[in-house]
């Protein structure tokens, strides 16, 4: 399956219904790699890093009110055609996997902003990690609606105002033009974020290690 603009937002979207468990190794900027463990039934999150192991615990999957106990609508691929979300929102149902320091983490999950306010190109498959993933060059404009402004996947001047409003003076910050993304294609999470240039805050990677699919 190659990826179209179609797919790719598709993929965005699908990232709650397409595994169980997950091992990954993430690198954010220059701090030392983490590994976590993620069990969506349980509902518990395990992070191993250089000051110890840290247990995080939200609601499983399975609960009322959580991804799986909601059928989305599917594509002709079996991604996610559509689905509720904060624009759209039925607020009883709550997508967030347990949370690591920010929700940055939820959003490398479940990257649904993706999926729309963000103008996409140079489309190409390819391979992170020994896994299949699908790039995209990503802009983000008005629409674009980060899990949090203050830590989203694609910072930038939209994010920035969407945090700090109209007050705030952002001249003189040096957004980057755009960032190179690649989705996992088995998963949904976000692998790899690459500002293209300007301040490369931005940039982090996550490695999945383990993976127990929807099948």
């Amino acid at each position: 399956m190659e990826p179209t603009l179609d797919r790719f937002r598709a993929l965005a979207r699908s990232g709650p219904w397409r595994w169980r468990t997950l091992e990954v190794r993430f690198v954010e900027g220059t701090a030392a790699p983490a590994e976590a463990s993620l069990d969506r039934a349980r509902g518990t999150l395990v992070v191993r890093d250089p000051r110890g192991i840290h247990h995080v615990a939200a609601a499983p999957h399975s609960a009322p009110g959580r991804p799986w106990a909601v059928t989305p609508a599917l594509d002709a691929d079996g991604l996610v055609a559509s689905r509720h979300t904060r624009a759209t929102a039925d607020r009883r149902i709550d997508y967030a996997d347990a949370m690591w320091q920010s929700y940055l983490w939820v959003a490398v999950l479940d990257p649904v902003e993706l999926s729309s306010g963000v103008l996409l190109d140079d489309l190409r498959a390819g391979e992170v990690a020994g896994r299949s993933v699908w790039w995209a060059r990503a802009v983000p404009v008005e629409g674009y609606d980060p899990t949090c402004s203050c830590c989203p996947l694609l910072w930038s001047r939209v994010s920035d105002r969407l945090e700090y409003g109209e007050e705030r003076d952002l001249t003189g910050i040096d957004y980057p033009s755009a960032h190179d993304v690649a989705l996992d294609l088995g998963t949904g999470a976000v692998v790899r974020v690459v500002p293209l240039d300007g301040d490369r805050r931005g940039a982090w990677s996550l490695d999945v290690l383990a993976v127990d699919v929807v099948g």
